[in-house]
């Protein structure tokens, strides 16, 4: 029993701008770090666009899953550069108080 580990595949972001609710998806397998910022079947891109997400597997390029696949790190930073964006979007001026 001491051999049991349990390794977390999925965080629910609450509090997105524009959305209920985003996921935080561990893709690949559970011995990488490799995360994707999903909503429903739409991924964060770098560029914060959600893009669509190719179904099955095999029809997403390199190029897509170099723009929607993060280090848990980097997927933090992500959503967090998407919050603020869309906050700035919201209200431009805010940043200058």
């Amino acid at each position: 029993m001491s051999d049991i580990k349990f390794i977390p595949s999925v965080y629910v972001i609450t509090n997105v701008p524009g959305r209920p609710y985003c996921r935080l998806e561990r893709r690949d397998d559970i011995h990488r770090d490799v995360w994707a910022i999903v909503d429903s079947s739409f991924n964060l891109a770098r560029d914060n666009i959600w893009e669509w997400e190719p179904s099955p597997s095999g029809c997403r390029d390199k190029e897509f899953i170099s723009r929607t696949r993060y280090t848990f790190d980097e997927a933090e930073q992500q959503i967090l550069k998407y919050v603020i964006a869309i906050a700035r979007a919201a209200d431009p001026l805010a940043e200058m108080e």
